[in-house]
């Protein structure tokens, strides 16, 4: 349906120019790494950035896509795109012709910073998540429902020692399936979001492999006043904070995205002593500036912070950021 949906605004560049990267990006973040389509949809937008002579996108795109016929299954191997010859062609010119990509010297030397530009489920994660935390903000802002995940059997059982546990490096999405036994190590990266009626905190969290995940966790002490419990959610979730879960319970929201459930504080532990240290957006550890609008975001360069600001929306919650910069 969503390639449908691409062939009916191709012809219409001019007219809708985000439809077409709207359906791709939608796309690319619910299908599985290993779909016969990923890589088409990477040299569609490669397509459809050339159109546009955005070169530096057409070249990112195009490099998506090859990395993606690597994580192809054997069957479906030569992988063939009718226009890839084409596209080919096109990307060894303007390769030359662009040998940093459009990027500062500084920027191309940060690969990390390369690989988050084109991680389109990140993207939507750190966009619908700022969305809620505006929504804390602004009363007459709809408050999106897409994460909510049934409730689970109440446990009574205690947390294991973590030398007793599995260490977890990879999950199963779109599975639902609890990892008793097991502990799964990641990185807090946005803002926490408390939630009164429900006794919950909920943030972003990416894993040693690089996928990024909704994290919920139940039954955290709030007071319902959202003057106390907005900045201690912030500090106690502060970006960048080393998190280990026990048990970790991977649920399918109503949406059918993926949420880390955790009903109890007492199977999370965090760490918060290199968080000063971290860039916001790509994580990189090494000098960091405050963002000058809200003094609470923190970046190694001002391509993240551009980045951060433009891709991430950080623009949406910049002003609601700033009244608690006094207070960490």
């Amino acid at each position: 349906m969503i390639e449908k949906r691409y062939k009916s605004h191709r012809n219409e560049l001019n007219a809708i120019p985000s439809e077409c990267i709207k359906a791709l990006d939608h796309f690319l973040a619910v299908a599985p790494k290993d779909h016969d389509k990923v890589p088409a949809c990477h040299y569609r937008k490669a397509m459809y950035y050339n159109y546009h002579q955005d070169f530096p996108n057409f070249i990112a795109s195009f490099k998506a896509g090859l990395a993606a016929e690597k994580e192809q299954l054997p069957c479906f191997l030569p992988y063939f795109f009718k226009a890839k010859t084409i596209l080919e062609k096109l990307y060894m010119i303007k390769k030359k012709e662009q040998p940093n990509h459009g990027l500062s010297e500084k920027a191309s030397m940060n690969p990390r910073f390369e690989q988050i530009k084109l991680d389109v489920q990140r993207k939507i994660l750190l966009r619908n998540n700022r969305e809620l935390f505006v929504s804390l903000f602004e009363p007459n802002m709809n408050k999106p429902k897409l994460y909510d995940t049934p409730a689970l059997q109440p446990n009574t059982s205690k947390p294991q020692p973590l030398m007793d546990l599995k260490m977890l490096k990879d999950l199963e999405t779109k599975v639902d399936k609890m990892y008793d036994g097991s502990v799964l190590e990641s990185q807090i990266i946005d803002w926490a979001i408390p939630s009164v009626d429900s006794n919950e905190i909920s943030t972003i969290i990416e894993g040693k492999n690089g996928d990024v995940h909704r994290l919920t966790v139940y039954n955290w002490p709030l007071t319902g006043d959202k003057k106390v419990d907005i900045p201690k959610a912030i500090n106690d979730f502060y970006p960048n904070s080393k998190v280990t879960i026990i048990n970790p319970h991977l649920r399918l929201a109503m949406n059918g995205s993926n949420v880390i459930r955790v009903e109890s504080p007492e199977f999370i532990q965090i760490d918060k002593t290199s968080t000063d240290q971290r860039c916001h957006c790509c994580g990189k550890e090494t000098k960091i500036l405050p963002c000058s609008g809200c003094m609470m975001a923190k970046y190694c360069s001002k391509e993240c912070q551009k980045f951060d600001w433009i891709e991430f929306d950080h623009k949406r919650i910049c002003k609601h950021l700033k009244n608690f910069a006094q207070m960490m």
